[in-house]
C-alpha cells in the first residue's frame, strides 16, 4: 500500500511530467477489489463473464460515490455564497 502511493509521489516509474499525487482512498479501494478477485477467482466462483460484473459494479459505485462527494462541495460552495472559480483554480 505505501510503496504504490510512493510511486506517485516520487514519480518513479517516469510516467507523468509532474507529480501526480494518488488518494489513498482510490489506492485502498484498488488494492482491496484486487485482492476480492483473487481470493473468488482461486475459489473458482467466478468466470471471466462475473469479474467484469463485478468490477464494473465496483467503479460504479466508486464512481458514484465521487460524484455525490464532489456534488456535495459545490452545493457547500453555492449554499455559502462563495464564487464557484475558486473551485477551479480562476
Amino acid at each position: 500500500y505505501g510503496v504504490v502511493l510512493l510511486v506517485f509521489k516520487f514519480n518513479l516509474l517516469g510516467v507523468f511530467e509532474a507529480k501526480v499525487p494518488m488518494s489513498t482512498t482510490w489506492v485502498f479501494l484498488g488494492l482491496l477489489a484486487g485482492r476480492e478477485l483473487s481470493i473468488r477467482v482461486d475459489a473458482e466462483e467466478l468466470n471471466g463473464r462475473n469479474v467484469r460484473r463485478l468490477v464494473f459494479s465496483d467503479l460504479g459505485k466508486a464512481s458514484l460515490g465521487l460524484a455525490i462527494s464532489v456534488a456535495l462541495v459545490v452545493l457547500m460552495f453555492l449554499v455559502q455564497g462563495k464564487d464557484l472559480n475558486i473551485l477551479l483554480g480562476g
